[in-house]
């Protein structure tokens, strides 16, 4: 799904000038026919979104100003439907003997279908980090080698009075804060599960950053890698 076209340029007018060339793959993504675009010029212009225009206006003056070639990632009108297909778009500037910009030569692709699911993708990611820093309990992904915490939900503040970025970035975080009385057995419990790459529960005793003692119930997944080894930690 691409349209192959070149522009001519006006006075080096990144919107301007006529249109040379446009391939008839058009007609079936935006509704135009091929002579539409070579008839005005000003067409693929008033076709943007223009929600798009100031970053697609900076991108244009860039590959222009460098002489080399870019994308550009935008939206443009279907005639028919009224419906804004995304495109990305690959240019290359022409130039002429004396390296000046004279005309520039594009395929845009249709990546609508792609936009779609990646804006899916964002809500899904949204909805799901909000549905886990609402849970009364500490989220937490980690190494399975390391145990270096990759990912810790902010309830755990709240909890346990430590501040997220303190479990991400402290080596041996978790085996620190495990009261001494349990940190031994907890260790070696959670070592050999995730050595086996078996899922595990484990109850202990965890030291508050205002003194408390706090009982946690640990819920444990084993993330595995192609080879059944032993990837990643996650729990609750």
């Amino acid at each position: 799904d691409e349209i192959v076209y070149s522009v001519k340029l006006t006075e080096n007018d990144p919107f301007g000038g006529a249109v040379q060339l446009i391939s008839s793959r058009v007609k079936s993504l935006l509704g135009y026919e091929p002579k539409e675009f070579l008839a005005d010029p000003a067409l693929w212009f008033n076709s943007i979104h223009p929600d798009d225009l100031p970053l697609l206006t900076e991108s244009t003056h860039t590959i222009l100003a460098t002489r080399n070639g870019g994308t550009r990632i935008y939206r443009l009108r279907h005639r028919e439907t009224g419906e804004y297909r995304w495109m990305e778009d690959r240019v290359v500037p022409q130039l002429d003997h004396a390296g000046n910009v004279i005309g520039i030569f594009g395929v845009a692709r249709d990546i609508t279908e792609r936009k779609r699911v990646e804006e899916a993708l964002a809500r899904s990611e949204h909805q799901f980090r909000e549905l886990v820093q609402s849970l009364d309990a500490i989220v937490w992904e980690a190494d399975a080698a390391t145990w270096q915490f990759t990912f810790v939900s902010q309830r755990a503040e709240t909890i346990l009075g430590y501040p997220v970025e303190q479990w991400l970035t402290e080596p041996e975080f978790w085996i620190k804060h495990i009261q001494p009385d349990d940190r031994e057995q907890a260790a070696a419990f959670c070592r050999e599960a995730t050595e086996q790459g078996r899922d595990h529960l484990l109850e202990y005793r965890a030291l508050a950053a205002d003194g408390r003692v706090v009982w946690l119930r640990d819920i444990v997944h084993v993330v595995k890698d192609d080879k059944g080894r032993a990837r990643q930690l996650r729990g609750v």
